[in-house]
């Protein structure tokens, strides 16, 4: 492993070499230290000489080795773009970056995940949706992603914490830099108990180019990108329109026509952006693509067979099984009857809930009412 984190670095330094270059190295030859022992084939995918002479010159070796060490004093963990645990969504970019540093709960990277962003200055009507969507996204099980700026990234990392899903913020710095200052102890926190990953070396100081460049990362990471509130020049759009470059879905929320704050809002919406009002409007979208996720992942943490759409007294044992059978005697009932009858966390009973609907073995009805397909 340590030899393909100094592959990794050799062609990250590389001059001439860029990420769609060493994505096209990697995907060919499957790692980058096969890629580095292979170089006299590299002809083969067009690549200058000029380049690979400088690498046959080993002019990355400085700078390689300079980051090597920085990455050995901060003590963050990593993760190399040849390694089978990368996030999977983000391998699918044509520009992922060929090392991701972490700090925190790297099973996150593999939860369905929605990114909010929006502007550092927030109306009443934006902080309201935010920590709203954020807070039913969390409970639902699916993993918010944001920035850690001010504003709305805050109130999505804030509210992402309290579910099951929780958040990942994505660092437009290196992984040690506490930036912005006002979100220090939200940064910690998140470190704790979510995740926090950079693709800048560590003690990287912020700078205006690199947060464009991390944008591509909050919409990489994510089956798409929710817009709360965005100006005519707004960064929020560079995120929507790489998350389009992506092929991940654009959500925005309804915004007043007369208010400038709102201006890409309402531009995303005239250019087919997704319209959502609430955690529904997004589960419509998202459902068939993570109900074959959430299948898997409930089948793994409970120990039990999946559920069986030919009989509904051939479930499993875990939440999903008791919330079934606890339907199949209480036809009709809501969400506060479950809370108040069944031995489950709220919160575990309200991400169950939205998984089985996704997974297409509840209705809910008028009143909330749920009822067994």
């Amino acid at each position: 492993m340590e030899k393909e984190i100094w592959c990794s670095l050799a062609l990250k330094h590389t001059p001439g070499l860029g990420p769609r270059t060493w994505n096209k190295l990697i995907s060919h030859f499957k790692s980058a230290t096969q890629s580095i022992e292979n170089i006299k084939e590299w002809g083969i995918l067009n690549i200058r000489r000029e380049i690979i002479r400088s690498v046959k010159n080993r002019q990355y070796s400085k700078e390689a080795h300079r980051e090597y060490r920085l990455w050995e004093r901060s003590q963050s963990n990593l993760l190399v773009l040849s390694q089978s645990d990368y996030p999977s969504l983000l391998k699918e970019i044509p520009d992922p970056p060929i090392i991701l540093y972490y700090k925190g709960r790297k099973e996150l990277l593999e939860n369905p995940c929605i990114a909010i962003v929006g502007s550092r200055k927030t109306s009443a009507y934006g902080r309201q949706f935010s920590e709203k969507i954020a807070r039913d996204l969390s409970y639902a099980g699916i993993t918010v992603v944001s920035g850690l700026a001010i504003g709305i990234d805050t109130l999505a990392h804030k509210n992402g914490l309290l579910g099951n899903g929780s958040t990942i913020a994505v660092l437009g710095t290196g992984i040690d830099i506490d930036y912005p200052a006002q979100n220090l102890s939200l940064k910690k926190e998140i470190m704790e108990k979510a995740l926090v990953v950079s693709e800048f070396p560590p003690y990287t100081p912020p700078c205006a180019e690199n947060f464009p460049i991390r944008n591509r990362l909050i919409s990489g990471l994510s089956l798409g990108v929710i817009v709360v509130q965005a100006a005519k020049k707004s960064g929020s759009l560079i995120t929507a329109r790489f998350a389009l470059e992506q092929n991940r879905l654009v959500f925005s929320i309804p915004a007043p026509v007369n208010q400038p704050d709102f201006y890409g809002n309402n531009q995303l919406l005239r250019d087919g952006a997704i319209l959502i009002r609430d955690l529904d409007d997004i589960l419509k979208e998202i459902g068939p693509i993570i109900s074959p996720k959430l299948s898997l992942k409930n089948n793994a943490t409970n120990g039990k067979k999946e559920l069986n759409n030919s009989t509904k007294n051939d479930y499993e044992q875990g939440d999903q099984g008791k919330i079934i059978k606890f339907l199949l005697e209480h036809e009709g009932a809501t969400i506060d009857e479950m809370i108040e009858q069944m031995d489950i966390d709220a919160s575990d009973i309200m991400a169950t809930l939205v998984q089985l609907e996704i997974l297409g073995k509840i209705n809910k009805g008028p009143g909330n009412q749920y009822t067994l397909n």
